[in-house]
C-alpha cells in the first residue's frame, strides 16, 4: 500500500510545483493599456514663438521679484507686453497644464502643498516647459519617476494624462527620448502598463483602480519607464508633465 501512494503523491507533488508559476503568472497578470485619448498639438511656429516670448518676459520678471499682476505693472506696460500679459492671464498656452479646476474641483488649489518634497516635482508642475530628464547619457530604462501625495482622505486615481517627450518645441520633441511603456504602481500596487504612442500629445489613460488609499495615509504614485522610443540627437529620455484626475482630491 506504501509503495503505491508515494508515486501518486511524488505526482501530485510535481503537479503543484509545475503549476506554481503558471498560476502566480496569472495572479500577477497586469494590464497593458492603450491611450483612451490622444490630444495632439498642433501648433504654428508663430504661435510658439510668441508663447515662449510671453514666457520668458514674465518669468524674467517674476525672478527679479516684479509683481506682474498688479495693477500699476500691467498699466505701464507695452502693448506687446500687455499681449504677453493677457495671453497667459487666459491659459492662451500649450505649456500650462493645469488640470486643478478643470477636473479635481475647489479643494485642488492645495495640490502645491500636498505633494511631497521628496516628490519628482518636474513632472508635476503643470508646466510643459520644465521636464524630467533622465540622467546623463542614460536612455532611462529602469528609471522610476515618484510622486508622494499626502492623503486629505479617501482619494481614487482614474485617470492619468501623460506628456511625453519634450514638448518645448517639435524640434526639441523629436531630439530626445520618449518612454514607449512604463508601468505604473500605487502605493506598492502593479496598477497597469501604459503603452504609449510616439505622438507629441498628451495620452490619456483610464486607470483600473486597484489600490485603495486610507484617510492621512500618503499616497505613493511611482512611473518605471520599461521601454524608450530613441531621440535623433540625445540619449536622454524625458517626460514633460504626469497629471491625474479622479474621485476626491490627493
Amino acid at each position: 500500500m506504501v509503495m503505491n501512494i508515494k508515486p501518486f503523491v511524488l505526482l501530485f507533488f510535481l503537479g503543484s510545483v509545475l503549476s506554481a508559476p503558471l498560476f502566480a503568472q496569472q495572479q500577477n497578470t497586469v494590464s497593458v493599456l492603450q491611450p483612451e485619448e490622444v490630444i495632439a498639438f498642433h501648433f504654428t511656429d508663430v504661435q510658439v514663438n510668441f508663447w515662449l516670448s510671453a514666457e520668458n518676459y514674465i518669468s524674467e520678471r517674476m525672478k527679479s521679484g516684479i509683481d506682474i499682476y498688479s495693477d500699476d505693472f500691467y498699466r505701464d506696460a507695452t502693448s506687446q507686453e500687455k499681449m504677453w500679459l493677457n495671453s497667459i492671464d487666459a491659459g492662451d498656452s500649450p505649456y500650462n497644464t493645469d488640470y486643478r479646476s478643470r477636473y479635481w474641483g475647489s479643494n485642488w488649489s492645495y495640490a502645491s502643498g500636498l505633494i511631497a518634497e521628496k516628490s519628482d516635482t518636474l513632472a508635476y508642475d503643470f508646466n510643459l516647459l520644465t521636464a524630467w530628464h533622465s540622467p546623463t547619457s542614460s536612455n532611462g530604462l529602469g528609471k522610476k519617476i515618484t510622486l508622494v501625495f499626502e492623503s486629505s482622505g479617501d482619494s481614487e486615481i482614474k485617470t492619468v494624462l501623460f506628456f511625453p517627450g519634450n514638448m518645448r518645441t517639435p524640434v526639441d520633441w523629436q531630439k530626445y527620448g520618449r518612454p514607449a511603456k512604463v508601468a505604473l504602481r500605487i502605493n506598492g500596487n502593479d496598477i497597469a502598463i501604459l503603452h504609449l504612442k510616439d505622438v507629441m500629445a498628451c495620452q490619456v489613460f483610464k486607470i483600473p483602480m486597484t489600490a485603495s488609499y486610507q484617510e492621512n495615509e500618503e499616497i505613493t504614485v511611482v512611473f518605471d519607464i520599461l521601454s524608450v522610443y530613441p531621440g535623433s540627437e540625445f540619449e536622454e529620455t524625458v517626460i514633460s508633465e504626469i497629471n491625474f484626475d479622479g474621485m476626491d482630491i490627493l
